[in-house]
């Protein structure tokens, strides 16, 4: 556990409220991401705050021909991050945070069979404080459709309780596609140490699950 705790409401830090139309609370993040299908597909797209409309563009679409067309349909590209091989997109906060909950979204579309091989089958979320050494944070595998789409479009949510800087979303394989797409990625929590305070223990800065979602 991180040894802190919120001294305000958690909020989403993941959105810049400059470049997101003032739909975030600070700014000064940055985005990138290993590769991108093209123009208007970059991985700021999975942090510009519209995670529930049908996105048949907008959001991150890496590279294709990255991902074995065979099954377990693992990367098979050079990218990798904190020792995490696959396609990745990340966000920079511009300052240590104290994150209390990660959600992420996949692609919609209107069709959801036009784009069901297209998310993610599994995945990690890494973090960091200098950008050099990074933790796991959470990650999933042997993800469905079903985790994704079943009548009604879900999202991955996880409590956490860790301070970082840097945040990392790494797909190590794909659902059958040779390229992957996230829709949306929101990270909730407070400035640290601003809006934070010590709760008199812990600060080993490990993460503690709650649930799986």
């Amino acid at each position: 556990m991180s040894g802190f705790e919120l001294t305000v409401d958690a909020y989403n830090l993941s959105i810049d409220s400059e470049v997101n139309n003032d739909d975030g609370t600070i700014t000064g993040q940055t985005y990138t991401e290993s590769s991108n299908i093209a123009e208007g597909w970059e991985g700021s797209e999975a942090f510009d705050g519209i995670p529930t409309v049908n996105q048949s563009w907008g959001t991150w679409h890496s590279a294709t021909s990255v991902y074995n067309a065979t099954t377990p349909y693992a990367y098979d590209g050079d990218e990798e991050i904190g020792g995490y091989s696959g396609e990745y997109i990340t966000v920079d906060i511009g300052q240590n945070i104290l994150a209390t909950q990660i959600k992420i979204h996949p692609r919609r579309h209107g069709d959801p069979s036009v784009i069901e091989d297209r998310q993610p089958k599994k995945l990690s979320v890494l973090y960091s404080t200098d950008n050099s050494n990074w933790s796991e944070l959470v990650s999933w595998s042997n993800l469905s459709n079903n985790d994704w789409y079943d009548g009604g479009w879900l999202n991955l949510t996880q409590s956490i309780d860790v301070v970082g800087r840097y945040f990392a979303v790494v797909v190590q394989e794909s659902l059958g596609y040779s390229g992957v797409n996230i829709g949306e990625c929101e990270i909730y929590g407070a400035l640290h140490t601003s809006e934070t305070q010590s709760t008199g223990g812990g600060g080993g800065g490990d993460p503690f699950i709650f649930s799986m979602f």
